[in-house]
């Protein structure tokens, strides 16, 4: 369905910020009825997005391109990366101290000082921690998160 694309095409250069939409990506009018429906104010928060493609049954990376077509901007990133506001953008930060097994599960994951936003996921999920806590020993040591499963960051 590229006419939807080519319909918003200057709504989608406004949104996508130096992104760009994947020429193989469809846009379905009605997903985006949907989606639009679960926005508010323009902004869709994390934890949301993973259950829109849930309950739409889309890999996240199409729910990030339904934002970007639809001038949507994530926020309230659960690693705590973006998104909480004027005074505090971000909940990640040093720590004087990261756990041996926290340190040994990131540095596992991370390859040439990157970790990829799906590991902090799942170190979080195994080591029953917190995101942000996995977010937060990234910091200390020193680690990029990239490669966000909504193409965020």
């Amino acid at each position: 369905m590229k006419n939807l694309v080519e319909t918003l095409g200057n709504t989608v250069k406004m949104a996508l910020k130096n992104k760009k939409i994947p020429d193989d990506f469809s846009p379905d009018e009605s997903i985006r009825q949907r989606f639009i429906q679960h926005v508010s104010g323009g902004k869709l928060a994390c934890a949301e997005a993973f259950r829109l493609a849930r309950e739409f049954n889309l890999p996240e990376s199409e729910i990030g391109h339904y934002a970007n077509l639809c001038d949507v901007h994530l926020e309230k990133c659960q690693i705590g990366l973006f998104g909480y506001g004027p005074g505090k953008k971000r909940l990640v930060e040093k720590k004087d101290h990261v756990a041996p097994d926290l340190v040994s599960a990131v540095k596992e994951k991370t390859t040439d000082g990157i970790i990829f936003c799906a590991a902090v996921f799942s170190i979080s999920e195994s080591l029953n921690i917190s995101k942000v806590d996995v977010g937060n020993a990234c910091e200390t040591l020193g680690i990029k998160i990239k490669k966000c499963r909504f193409g965020a960051f």
